[in-house]
């Protein structure tokens, strides 16, 4: 591939606690883009890094609370990348795409990005057009147990709306699985297309800023309503673009609906289990009911979710 950059618009220096335990993801991500082309120009490529050794790390302050990961203070230097929302609506999309088409490689190679949101999805320019970046690894977990798994990650208006409710989802019962992230980007994606406009921040009021306001629980609210109630688009959101929100839109209300109905049912068919007194067909007939209501709701393979996915990307049009 060809990554010849267009000029530079210089360099950043990010400051990283990293986990003193931890597998270095920078090494890792090196290796997968030289494996996988849609790793590939896709992912940070650090110019530089530094690592600092103290005498005390931020175990010593933590020793209250072992369940906390001690870090060490890195220093990473890079290429400087802008967010995509800058972009106009086609790049935009593209971008989009190449970062869902990066995670899901990556997904399914172990390494698990778990932040989806606006300021995650990065783009740089080349010769040959626009290059999305799947950026920001600092929360992401690896599959070889690379990360301590500590609580509940994700930026809240773009997270999956399972886990930002306030029973099981934040209280990290909920396992973040891939399903949640495709979800992250469809909610990134209709919120650039709601709030931007040709890369710039609409005028107020702005539909959907109420969801970066409030808590997850409230936020989890706000987006089953935007779900429920009959899509407007704004006025500025014409042409592909607009056509590729409804299509999103219409994916999530059917994914998310079809998992909340066989829940419901679930639920009732436990009740009718739960201290009756059913006659002995009648309960054999329930619990086979619950059987397959358990086996409809088991998690769909990343693959399939991706594959199902992609064909909602590509019937909304080029």
């Amino acid at each position: 591939m060809n990554l010849s950059m267009q000029p530079s618009n210089g360099m950043v220096a990010k400051p990283s606690w990293r986990e003193e335990k931890r597998v270095n993801e920078n090494t890792i991500l090196a290796e997968r883009a030289e494996k996988d082309e849609d790793v590939e120009g896709h992912v940070l490529v650090l110019l530089s890094s530094y690592e600092f050794s103290f005498s005390h790390s931020t175990s010593t302050v933590r020793q209250w609370d072992p369940v906390k990961g001690s870090r060490t203070l890195s220093i990473l230097i890079s290429r400087k990348l802008r967010s995509i929302k800058e972009l106009t609506q086609d790049d935009m999309f593209k971008a989009w795409y190449q970062c869902v088409e990066c995670h899901y490689t990556l997904w399914q190679a172990g390494i698990h990005h778990r932040d989806i949101s606006c300021e995650n999805l990065m783009y740089y320019m080349t010769d040959e057009g626009v290059m999305g970046v799947l950026n920001d690894f600092d929360v992401a977990s690896l599959t070889n147990g690379g990360r301590l798994e500590n609580e509940r990650t994700g930026t809240i208006p773009f997270m999956a709306i399972e886990l930002l409710r306030e029973d099981d989802g934040q209280s990290g019962r909920v396992e973040h699985i891939y399903r949640h992230n495709l979800e992250s980007f469809i909610w990134v994606f209709i919120w650039i297309c709601f709030q931007y406009n040709g890369g710039k921040m609409v005028e107020k009021p702005r539909p959907l800023g109420i969801w970066a306001k409030v808590d997850p629980s409230e936020c989890a609210e706000k987006k089953n309503d935007f779900l429920n109630r009959d899509l407007e688009l704004p006025n500025h959101l014409t042409g592909a673009s607009g056509g590729r929100v409804e299509s999103f839109v219409s994916f999530l209300r059917q994914y998310l609906h079809a998992r909340a109905q066989l829940e419901r049912e679930l639920q009732m068919a436990l009740r009718r289990l739960d201290g009756s007194t059913l006659a002995a067909h009648k309960r054999e007939e329930v619990e086979q009911e619950v059987r397959q209501l358990k086996a409809a709701l088991d998690e769909q393979p990343a693959q399939d979710v991706f594959d199902r996915f992609l064909q909602v990307i590509r019937s909304a049009g080029p």
